[in-house]
């Protein structure tokens, strides 16, 4: 995944948390803090798949401007990944 494809998701995650109606549980709140604390966390194929549907769910219903640039990131970054 591209440094951009990462920046990207990593920001669309970090203003998700900060919306007080984010929808997390606790216990997803606290994964999802941990990892965006570590500067060199790049979201594995099954953490994206984890945050891709509550990410883009939330996207469409608080930051649909956002829609489209956040569901191409996990696009592109599907497309460039092996593990």
């Amino acid at each position: 995944m591209s440094l951009v494809t990462t920046t990207v998701l990593r920001m669309a995650c970090a203003l998700w948390l900060c919306d007080p109606a984010h929808g997390l549980t606790p216990a997803q709140l606290a994964w999802l803090t941990a990892r965006l604390a570590n500067p060199d966390w790049r979201p594995t194929v099954r953490e994206r798949a984890l945050l891709k549907t509550p990410l883009l769910a939330w996207c469409a219903a608080r930051q649909p401007g956002s829609l489209a640039i956040i569901a191409q990131q996990f696009e592109e970054g599907d497309a460039h990944v092996c593990e």
